[in-house]
């Protein structure tokens, strides 16, 4: 997705407390066209796909990876997790509702911001 995507964040998104997804973070906008992040215009499109990757700290690969797509009707949440880098990421059954309770708090659901380079 790196080459499809934009990525929204210039440095990663550090640990914080509390968080959900721990670790440095790094997120990216796919289906967003390039005029509207840079304009930060919102509500973003349906068909909208956010992909956030956060990295241990320590740690070089991807431990966890949160999506949020956007539809007609709202989001669908989803995540994807290991605890090493030759394995293959699996699915997190969260509730919906656990996602929603946290990204009820952001505008039109996404927290990240497009920052230029």
């Amino acid at each position: 997705y790196e080459q499809r995507c934009t990525r929204l964040n210039k440095d990663p998104i550090a640990k914080y407390d509390g968080d959900p997804h721990a670790g440095s973070k790094i997120v990216y906008a796919c289906g967003v066209p390039m005029a509207a992040l840079e304009a930060k215009t919102l509500p973003f499109p349906a068909g909208a796909l956010f992909v956030k990757e956060s990295r241990r700290e320590g740690e070089q690969f991807v431990w966890l990876v949160a999506t949020a797509r956007k539809s007609a009707t709202g989001w669908q949440w989803d995540g994807y997790t290991r605890n090493f880098d030759d394995e293959p990421l699996r699915r997190i059954l969260v509730p919906q509702s656990k996602c929603t309770g946290c990204h009820d708090a952001a505008t039109d659901a996404i927290f990240t911001v497009f920052q230029p380079k």
